[in-house]
């Protein structure tokens, strides 16, 4: 076996198949198969595989790395053995946004991205889901208004959102410099470069990511709020503050944005003002933990 991160790979022995009458005449025995690397999994052998455990593995691999070299063979493996699995995955994932269960929910979409990168609806898929996580989940616009038709680029963007929304974030420069060399007019890959150097704190080459961002016309407010955190970090508090004002516009009870305004009145002094903030942020959400902690800060001080 070999490892890929969580992922272990098997090679099956050469009678394999005739074991499985069904997927004989799909596995192939100079392809390794993908299995999640759990302590149960590690304990399996030729004689103890299932077809769920290979579809589990296989999808899970896509999830992650869908430019894999045998990621095809993989696709056509999970559509021969599930020919349904798009409409199954898609109403799970619905299902556990319905839940409350957005990061269950958005895994299965990444699976879904993976396995059929050229499918519109996956990509809708998941923006609703977004959509619906928005007070939980950073930047749902990233993923509307998805105009790139092209499957590998839409497979490469996925996976560098994917790295950055999971802080791999130097491993997500390398990808984002390629999709900007390949789309460098497309707001969406600016705004995951300047997200991924604000979290590595690279602040002022986040700043001129968030401008470009802006400059191509995706100057909404999660554009703003980021490029206000950048501004913030190197001493452009006046200019923070416009940002955050005309992000504020946009969406007066976006509590990240209202926890920003506080954050800046700290940093200039102004605790009553800052307080205030974070008051409104507490009535928005009582139970918002930074607006709590810094408002309990300010008390202790005064």
């Amino acid at each position: 076996m070999s490892n890929n991160r969580n992922i272990v790979f098997v090679k099956l022995p050469a009678d394999f198949a005739h074991d499985y009458p069904r997927l004989s005449e799909f596995l192939r025995q100079d392809v390794p198969i993908p299995l999640e690397a759990s302590a149960e999994n590690r304990k399996l052998n030729a004689k103890t595989l299932t077809e769920e455990i290979f579809l589990s593995g296989m999808l899970h691999l896509l999830a992650k790395n869908a430019e894999h070299e045998h990621a095809n063979y993989y696709r056509r493996f999970v559509f021969n053995v599930r020919p349904n699995i798009i409409n199954e995955l898609a109403s799970a994932a619905r299902a556990k946004a319905d839940e409350g269960c957005f990061e269950l929910a958005l895994e299965i979409t990444d699976a879904l991205i993976g396995l059929s990168p050229e499918n519109e609806g996956v990509y809708e898929l998941k923006a609703s889901i977004l959509k619906k996580q928005e007070k939980k989940s950073p930047h749902a616009e990233l993923f509307e208004n998805f105009e790139q038709k092209d499957a590998l680029f839409k497979t490469a963007y996925a996976a560098a959102y994917n790295d950055v929304l999971n802080d791999r974030d130097e491993e997500a420069l390398f990808k984002i410099q390629r999709l900007i060399e390949q789309e460098p007019r497309m707001w969406q890959v600016w705004f995951l470069l300047g997200w991924a150097l604000r979290k590595l704190k690279r602040w002022e080459d986040g700043t001129a990511a968030f401008r470009k961002t802006i400059e191509l016309g995706g100057g909404n407010k999660d554009a703003r709020n980021e490029l206000a955190i950048c501004l913030m970090e190197t001493g452009g508090l006046k200019q923070a503050r416009r940002e955050l004002e005309r992000a504020l516009f946009e969406d007066p009870e976006d509590v990240k944005i209202i926890s920003n305004l506080g954050i800046l009145a700290l940093k200039s002094c102004n605790y009553e003002e800052a307080a205030g903030f974070f008051r409104v942020v507490l009535e928005i959400d009582p139970y918002d933990k930074i607006a709590m902690k810094y408002l309990e800060k300010i008390m202790e001080s005064s």
